[in-house]
């Protein structure tokens, strides 16, 4: 899965949406690093993970999927659980990493949320098909927001040139 697991081995990255199912399962489970927001040393926000990345030095979440491939050529996504030894994107896909928040992180969960079960095994198969039905009803309607944005800065452009 990446370097060996160890506190402060980790990151996970998130900014919106998918990411906020792994936030909540970070907290609920791991007490240390889990995550911060890309800020550039000139704001200043509340919030002990409000710092510019102190990892890798990275400004935005295109930097870091590129520091892990240059050659990276498709979408910047999040949310990104980041191995700070190895430099790398473990997984980009929310629901397999709160999967390893429960099995390959097992040993870091403190003894007091070891019974916080995120993936129940009775609940499984409910479970992958939700996501199923969420991953497909979010990208679809994203898609259609950003045809329907395309659509209008084009119909704009056609006005504006006497079209």
């Amino acid at each position: 899965m990446g370097s060996p697991l160890c506190i402060g081995s980790w990151n996970s990255v998130e900014s919106v949406s998918f990411q906020e199912r792994t936030y909540l399962a970070s907290s609920l489970q791991l007490t240390n690093d889990v995550g911060w927001r890309f800020v550039t040393p000139d704001e200043s926000l509340p919030g002990e993970n409000m710092v510019p990345d102190p990892i890798n030095g990275v400004q935005n979440i295109r930097d870091l999927y590129l520091l892990a491939n240059p050659n990276y050529s498709g979408r910047f996504s999040v949310p990104v659980l980041w191995d700070k030894k190895l430099k790398t994107i473990v997984s980009n896909e929310s629901s397999e990493i709160i999967r390893c928040f429960e099995t390959e992180f097992d040993g870091l969960i403190g003894d007091e949320f070891k019974s916080v079960k995120l993936v129940p095994e009775e609940a499984r198969k409910q479970i992958d098909d939700m996501n199923i039905w969420i991953y497909v009803s979010h990208v679809l309607a994203t898609q259609k927001h950003y045809l329907i944005l395309a659509q209008t800065d084009i119909e704009k452009d056609d006005i504006n040139n006497g079209v």
